[in-house]
């Protein structure tokens, strides 16, 4: 780890990170800015890391190692291998002495005598003479052809058929061969569930924890982090006077699936499901594993009725998930802190008995209904 990074104050990443989970859209992407080496910035991530322009982004690649961000492509750039700047001057040079003062130029080809040369010496008033035997050159294909077109060097008269490309530094003014300059890969970061965790605890772990609090399977929380959260949410709501509620899903029609299509596709239908429910949340919502197939979520500064918007859109997005005989639907029960629930447990239990109300109505609908 650089200096730069670990003389940088834990808490600023820990202020990025919980300002992501708090965006609809958790990711970060660059934009352009003079001002940086880079000729990219992240200026949200600049404003929390208090970092000057482009410096950001190896405290962004920090997090992203230790698992809190993922990074996706988003364009090359190309930097001074001397200074590592953006600002280059790609240039077409001769060969031969490195001018860039070369132009383009129509070669012909005399039959007769074999010459070459640019068009330009065969120039004779407004007919073409060859400069190497005198002959008159009247008709194409004939006499003579222009086989190609060439390049020539104003300053070395060198004559070639493709220039060698150059860079030449801005900032430092350096030259160097194109191949010398440093590639950089520039990403659009966006929060993990990893990243949502440490948000959410206030610190920053070796990636390897996170498998204390994340399932591998599906990347959801853990039941054990779930219930640590529930507590603590419930005790905040109660303090701030802030709806809470919870939601319970299990997907119904599993075991005729099963026997219609065997247990891989099922175990597949179900991960699909799972993974769909999680897009569905907002960041703030913190999905854990529930029983062997179904989920439990947190839904905090969310009223029953919000909830159970939110159920009812998941449920219709299961319901066209599968397109085959028999269908995997989905069953929801909710609760939330104002029906009068004591404990985390209670709203727990509460939650469950809805859903299996929902389940004996015949499934592919959310419990209870506003």
């Amino acid at each position: 780890m650089s200096p730069a990074v670990e003389f940088l104050t834990m808490d600023k990443r820990i202020l990025l990170l919980r300002e992501l989970s708090q965006r609809e859209h958790a990711q970060l992407s660059p934009h352009p800015n003079l001002e940086s080496s880079y000729g990219y910035w992240y200026p949200e991530a600049q404003a929390i890391l208090e970092t000057r322009p482009g410096e950001e982004v190896e405290h962004l690649d920090y997090l992203a190692g230790l698992g809190y961000l993922s990074r996706h492509f988003f364009d090359k750039i190309h930097l001074c291998p001397f200074c590592s700047h953006f600002a280059l001057n790609f240039r077409e040079v001769c060969p031969q002495c490195t001018s860039s003062h070369i132009e383009m130029v129509e070669m012909l080809h005399h039959f007769r005598c074999g010459y070459v040369a640019p068009e330009v010496e065969f120039r004779d008033g407004i007919r073409y003479t060859c400069p190497k035997c005198k002959h008159t050159l009247r008709h194409i294909g004939v006499d003579y052809e222009q086989p190609s077109t060439n390049y020539l060097c104003a300053a070395c008269q060198h004559i070639f058929s493709e220039p060698v490309v150059s860079c030449f530094s801005l900032t430092c003014g350096q030259t160097f061969a194109v191949e010398k300059a440093i590639v950089r890969v520039l990403y659009t970061y966006r929060l993990t569930t990893q990243g949502v965790l440490a948000a959410r605890r206030g610190v920053l772990e070796e990636a390897g924890m996170a498998g204390i609090f994340i399932d591998p399977t599906f990347g959801t929380y853990t039941f054990r982090f779930f219930e640590e959260q529930l507590a603590q949410e419930i005790r905040r709501a109660r303090r701030y006077d802030h709806p809470l509620s919870l939601m319970i899903t299990s997907p119904d029609h599993l075991e005729d699936y099963e026997a219609a299509f065997g247990k891989e596709a099922a175990a597949s239908m179900v991960k699909a499901i799972t993974l769909l429910i999680k897009e569905s949340l907002r960041n703030s919502d913190i999905p854990a594993l529930y029983g062997d197939r179904g989920l439990i979520i947190l839904l905090s500064d969310t009223p029953l009725a919000g909830a159970y918007s939110a159920a009812d859109r998941i449920r219709q997005q299961v319901l066209a998930l599968n397109t085959r005989e028999p269908k995997i639907t989905l069953s929801v029960g909710l609760s939330s802190l104002t029906d009068g629930v004591e404990s985390p447990q209670q709203l727990i239990d509460l939650a469950h008995q809805r859903l299996q109300e929902a389940r004996q109505a015949g499934g592919d609908c959310v419990r209870p209904q506003p």
